[in-house]
């Protein structure tokens, strides 16, 4: 399905989001990397969730979320990870110039071809409906498709397009809801933070779906994550379970590792009942 989406793009730059929605910089990048996809129309723009894309997560060595990656014929052309929405731009407009096809504007959204009640069929057409609209003045589209993400799914997973303001509004409210649990819960938490230390934050999918987000010196171990978790979820800490590294997959059997030798600084990892 990826490689498709790439061969259909032809010549036009395509931007792909690696992202995952257990990932607290992902969420903080999603409504940015929305803006960009409206705003520039001459790339397309692709979300690629890790989670259901193992597969091409692993072809592109994906090993850190959110990750940005730029293609032209099929050809990745560069590719970073970080939330740094103003490198993303300069890179964006750096491979639209280099191309000659640099033109910001109002853009447009993508929408699966299952759906053909809103979508084109073609790339040249959804081009040649979005210049018809801004020669009317910039009306609205019609089936627009209303700020929801929308993508197909086969064996290697699913694909979902950026699109709309209410996925930004969405996705901008769910990072303040965010933000706030976790500044309660560092609050709470057990592990007590020398401050004059180096720190790190360490993200954590719990076997129940919700995350927990932890600080903690590079001098804590894996054993403090433990106790984390018996602190703000007792009873999942009362299960059996494992804790392993999201990109690439590991289990953390050494409780007495630093996180720093662990390499699980700003790290993601996952809480697996066994």
């Amino acid at each position: 399905e990826f490689q498709r989406e790439l061969k259909q793009a032809g010549e036009s730059l395509v931007v792909v989001d690696f992202t995952a929605d257990w990932c607290l910089w992902s969420l903080v990048m999603d409504p940015k990397f929305a803006a960009l996809s409206e705003q520039y129309v001459d790339a397309e723009f692709l979300s690629v969730d890790t989670e259901e894309c193992e597969a091409t997560a692993a072809k592109y060595e994906v090993d850190a979320v959110p990750m940005f990656a730029f293609f032209r014929k099929g050809r990745l052309l560069h590719q970073f990870s970080g939330a740094n929405s103003e490198e993303l731009e300069a890179k964006l407009k750096h491979f639209l110039v280099s191309s000659g096809a640099f033109f910001p504007g109002k853009g447009h959204s993508l929408l699966p071809k299952e759906d053909p009640d809103t979508e084109s069929g073609s790339l040249g057409g959804e081009r040649e409906r979005v210049g018809k609209e801004r020669q009317k003045g910039g009306e609205e589209r019609e089936g627009e498709p209303g700020g929801e993400r929308k993508g197909s799914k086969d064996e290697e997973g699913r694909l979902s397009r950026s699109s709309g303001e209410q996925d930004r509004e969405g996705a901008g409210k769910g990072g303040e809801e965010k933000d706030d649990r976790q500044e309660e819960e560092e609050q709470l938490s057990p592990i007590t933070i020398d401050p004059a230390l180096p720190t790190t934050s360490v993200q954590i999918r719990l076997a129940d779906g919700s995350r927990l987000v932890g600080k903690f010196n590079h001098s804590h171990t894996v054993r403090d994550i433990h106790r984390l978790i018996s602190h703000s979820r007792p009873a999942l800490a009362a299960t059996s379970y494992v804790l392993i590294t999201a990109f690439p997959r590991r289990e953390l059997t050494d409780d007495s590792q630093t996180l720093a030798t662990a390499n699980l600084l700003n790290a993601a990892i996952i809480q697996k009942r066994t």
